[in-house]
């Protein structure tokens, strides 16, 4: 949730708005129309700013850049270069953004949206914190942001009024194709609206006219003249557009019905895109300075909680194997006082016996009785003999078969080669079959005769 101000300067009035944000929803706290020399005791310099005013200098051209051109730098210095032709005597502020139409093979066309620095600083003197300037734009941006948020045409013309003031856009795919401010003066109130009524509608013919290609929906009216069916009827008669009102009350909440078109600039400061926003070098450069230090205040503060708690860590770790040291000692020492204590001669004895079961347990016939598990697996042995001696083992393992065909008597056989192959591998042995084809009898003998000086060896080399 936020709270911030937006305001627009108008004939030199200013509409504010007070504003509370929250999620995606908009509620008016305070609406005011004030003049400049009153809006100091409105501010709250703890609050952001949203920002729009009007100029009369101000610069909508379409520019060619040579294609050859490709550095932003660059791009933005020739544009300067081409705006100071006509203009050498003003400080230029501008935004250029690259159309989607190509104007040719060896040039990129850019649009051009600017106005005179120094003219626009002074409409920003009316706000004392600049740090708090969220956005900063020119009124024809305001009224398009919100134009495109209240109207969903292709192609339309949006006109606001304010006291004897008109403001016109043309407005095409989202962007602006035409605008037009101008200032009206008449005697009378009569007058003064049917001189306006002229000048909207001989701008509407112009923008057809000069923008024939694109078909127009739509006039929607905003401002002082929207809230007169008169004018809405006589620009009807006047041209065969439907006419519309813009409303942009269902953007925001707590705002009653005709109020939303005295704010409609301050309302559209809400939506205005970043590409039409505009700060001087002097106000970005203030808000990349504070900017700068909340992003160093942030990770000096990010390193000294880190510190922080890796200090707190160690210390809570050191802590924890403290108690753990304390507790198992205590353990150890209760545990030792309940143990009960042999004589040195069972421990002895004890010892002895553990050494002998070693020294039999190490070469037991069931060590090389799973490596033979496959052979014995495909056929179980006729007969099993194992010696063992301090100094000797052998083991000698007899397989007999009868088969009906040659063809089998072959094909086991050779499948028992294969399976001691892969047992030697492992163990040394002696394969030595006696095997009479005539009767299809199968006949081996497999040894295994080692020293245990090298079967002890071999395990070493195997492990």
């Amino acid at each position: 949730m936020s709270n911030f101000y937006s305001l627009s300067i108008d004939n030199g009035y200013i509409s504010l708005l007070n504003i509370e944000k929250k999620h995606d929803t908009y509620i008016v706290l305070d609406e005011q129309l004030l003049e400049l020399s009153e809006l100091d005791t409105f501010l709250d310099d703890k609050k952001e700013v949203y920002f729009s005013c009007d100029l009369d200098f101000i610069i909508s051209e379409q520019v060619k850049i040579p294609v050859a051109i490709k550095n932003k730098s660059t791009i933005k210095n020739y544009i300067l270069h081409q705006l100071k032709k006509a203009e050498p005597l003003k400080q230029i502020l501008f935004n250029h953004t690259r159309l989607l139409k190509q104007s040719d093979e060896e040039s990129v066309l850019y649009q051009v949206d600017g106005m005179d620095e120094n003219e626009y600083l002074k409409s920003l003197e009316v706000i004392k914190n600049w740090e708090k300037i969220k956005s900063s734009s020119l009124s024809k941006f305001a009224l398009l942001a919100i134009s495109n948020i209240c109207i969903k045409e292709k192609a339309y013309i949006s006109v606001y009024t304010s006291v004897n003031k008109i403001l016109v856009l043309a407005i095409s795919e989202e962007k602006i194709l035409f605008s037009r401010s101008n200032i009206i003066s008449s005697p009378t109130p009569e007058s003064l609206q049917l001189d306006m009524i002229g000048e909207i509608n001989q701008t509407i013919s112009y923008i057809q006219q000069q923008y024939r290609d694109i078909k127009f929906t739509a006039i929607a009216l905003s401002g002082q003249m929207a809230v007169d069916d008169r004018i809405a009827k006589q620009l009807l008669m006047l041209n065969t557009l439907p006419i519309c009102i813009l409303y942009p009350n269902h953007l925001v909440k707590n705002i009653e019905n005709e109020e939303g078109q005295s704010h409609i600039l301050s309302l559209g400061n809400l939506f205005i895109p970043k590409k039409y926003q505009f700060f001087p070098s002097s106000l970005l450069g203030l808000k990349q300075f504070n900017l700068l230090s909340t992003i160093l205040l942030g990770l000096s503060t990010c390193i000294l909680l880190t510190v922080s708690y890796l200090s707190f860590d160690e210390y809570s770790k050191y802590s924890d194997l403290l108690y753990s040291y304390k507790t198992i000692k205590s353990e150890l020492v209760n545990t030792v006082k309940r143990t009960k204590t042999l004589p040195l001669d069972d421990l002895d004895k004890s010892l002895n016996h553990l050494n002998i079961a070693e020294k039999h347990l190490k070469n037991h016939p069931s060590d090389i009785i799973i490596l033979f598990k496959p052979l014995i697996t495909l056929l179980k042995p006729i007969s099993w003999e194992w010696k063992h001696s301090d100094a000797t083992l052998s083991l000698d393992v007899k397989f007999e078969k009868d088969f009906h065909t040659l063809s089998d008597l072959h094909d086991f056989e050779m499948q028992f080669n294969k399976l001691f192959k892969d047992i030697n591998s492992t163990l040394t042995l002696s394969n030595t079959p006696t095997t009479d084809y005539k009767k299809l009898h199968y006949q081996t003998e497999v040894k295994i005769i080692s020293t245990l000086q090298n079967k002890n060896s071999h395990k070493g080399r195997v492990e």
